[in-house]
């Protein structure tokens, strides 16, 4: 999607990891349909587009394929036309930000430990801006470590690198880096969407370095404090992904569907 459409569909859709002006840029499509503004995303099997949430107007829902639909849009929807097919695909998970810097009450005693134990075992080094090539060459390692190579994954891994690209370009998108001992160990990216919300987009860390993922979700939320709540996505076919979210201990979770949709009643 051009790059000025999505700064603007951005900040009118509704508040998820997936406006993200850049999600928004790098894999999504625009067309105007029915004299609606309709958000396309490119399938995981490359081969075609399809609409990433439902249309308002009826003339757009018919035979419609639809990637994220949520349970409320489900509900209104089975009235209007025909669902021939409905799909789990994930859940998207939403954080208050301040919960996440504060970490307190007996739900986030083992996230706290974590942190500790991170910080009490590792010399490390925060900062906001790292080298290029040194970021890329971390990446480029980790890739290479993981066993779980899914459509999702590597869809993932082209979407961090094209983050990279918009590092020190863009105020609203922050990093915070951790290096240990001078080697870079993980990066946790973040876009800032409005005054009170913004999107976790990206975050990769050595898993060699006990508490370190706990400690860096932290960091960043930092960089966002005085921001009220923030969307971190989903962790499609990644039950890791899905364990590491849930035991944050989000605010607000949100079950997405596919759907194909049939002829309007």
């Amino acid at each position: 999607m051009e790059k000025r459409r999505a700064i603007k569909l951005a900040k009118k859709l509704k508040f998820s990891y997936f406006t993200s002006r850049y999600w928004l840029e790098f894999l999504c499509e625009y067309k105007r349909v029915n004299r609606e503004n309709l958000v396309y995303i490119k399938a995981l099997d490359g081969e075609n587009y399809i609409l990433q949430y439902p249309p308002q107007k009826l003339a757009n829902l018919e035979n419609a394929e639809i990637n994220l639909a949520t349970t409320a849009e489900i509900a209104y929807l089975q009235d209007k036309v025909e669902i021939l097919e409905q799909k789990q695909m994930m859940s998207e998970y939403f954080f208050k930000t301040q919960d996440i810097i504060n970490l307190t009450g007996v739900k986030h005693k083992k996230n706290r430990q974590a942190i500790n134990s991170f910080e009490k075992e590792y010399n490390y080094q925060l900062t906001q801006e790292y080298d290029r090539e040194k970021i890329i060459k971390f990446l480029d390692d980790w890739d290479q470590g993981q066993v779980l190579k899914t459509a999702p994954y590597d869809r993932g891994l082209k979407f961090c690198h094209f983050l990279l690209d918009h590092l020190n370009k863009d105020k609203k998108l922050k990093t915070v880096f951790v290096s240990v001992d001078n080697k870079l160990v993980g990066f946790s990216i973040g876009e800032l969407l409005n005054k009170k919300q913004w999107i976790a987009l990206h975050q990769k860390v050595d898993y060699n370095y006990k508490g370190l993922g706990r400690w860096l979700f932290r960091e960043r939320a930092k960089l966002f404090s005085g921001v009220e709540e923030f969307a971190n996505g989903g962790a499609m076919g990644d039950k890791g992904i899905v364990e590491f979210k849930e035991s944050l201990r989000p605010h607000q979770t949100i079950p997405y569907y596919y759907l194909k949709l049939g002829k309007l009643k």
